[in-house]
């Protein structure tokens, strides 16, 4: 029974010995000597060690071990392709896994659980509400119902810029939130059939589910192969006795805008 214990706590020991900061005590190779010796990649060491080990107790034990794994894989990634020490790649290397890790903890955070998936699923760079998609209606909700809706649902005036970031999502004129994003199919997902019906929707397709722990807010984007996204709402007539589903159309407006990973 001892023996037995004490191999669970070397496993959980191994768990969080993975993505312990560099020891610049003992820095050995050129990585180790590169991030120890510049600023600026030593505190993304630290940042990263210190997202990774907040992290791990909002996971399930499933969760936790793929975390792990991934953990594992880039730190072997970054030893091999930055074996030289060079800090240009070093910082790549951690700009991207300390995205993924805002991604996942912003989901972790939303979750009225532990997170049991650490896809990182991220919305990235600058999109422009440029038009609102309305089949059913063909436009015919005037502005003052649109500007209603579109207030309701959270959702920017046309002609304004959404910032994304791993983790956050940034809405004018309200300040930024804290987002976490889902992948999941249209028939997942709440009021599917009607979303569907009214744009035209096949059930199977890929959509982001957004939500945030700090204000319960709610978001449903539809990635397009034009690389355009799809806000949906509900678009309503002023007296609220007419509601169907609508889409405010989002244009990349930076050359980083993106989804990750690609529906």
């Amino acid at each position: 029974m001892r023996l037995w214990l004490a191999a669970v706590a070397g496993c959980w020991l191994s768990l969080g010995a993975a993505a312990l900061a560099t020891d610049c005590t003992q820095a050995a190779s050129p990585v180790e000597r590169t991030i120890c010796s510049e600023t600026d990649l030593h505190q993304m060491d630290a940042d990263l060690n210190r997202l990774y080990s907040g992290l791990r107790p909002q996971l399930t034990v499933k969760a936790r071990t793929e975390l792990l794994a991934q953990q594992r894989n880039w730190l072997a990634e970054r030893d091999r392709d930055c074996a030289t020490g060079e800090g240009k790649c070093l910082r790549e290397h951690y700009r991207a896994r300390l995205d993924e890790l805002e991604a996942i903890n912003a989901s972790a955070e939303a979750s009225d659980q532990k997170l049991d998936d650490v896809t990182p699923v991220m919305v990235k760079g600058e999109w422009k509400a440029t038009a609102i998609q309305d089949p059913n209606g063909a436009g015919e909700m005037d502005k003052t119902a649109l500007q209603a809706s579109l207030a309701s649902a959270n959702l920017p005036a046309i002609g304004a810029v959404v910032d994304t970031a791993p983790g956050k999502l940034c809405l004018p004129p309200q300040p930024c939130d804290a987002m976490g994003w889902t992948q999941k199919k249209l028939a997942e997902v709440d009021d599917s059939a009607a979303i569907g019906r009214y744009l035209g929707l096949s059930s199977t397709i890929r959509v982001l589910v957004g939500s945030s722990g700090a204000t319960r807010s709610y978001y449903l984007l539809v990635p397009r192969s034009d690389g355009t996204l799809w806000a949906v709402f509900a678009l309503c007539s002023t007296d609220l006795q007419d509601c169907r589903k609508a889409a405010e159309l989002w244009t990349p407006a930076s050359a980083d805008a993106a989804v990750l990973p690609a529906p």
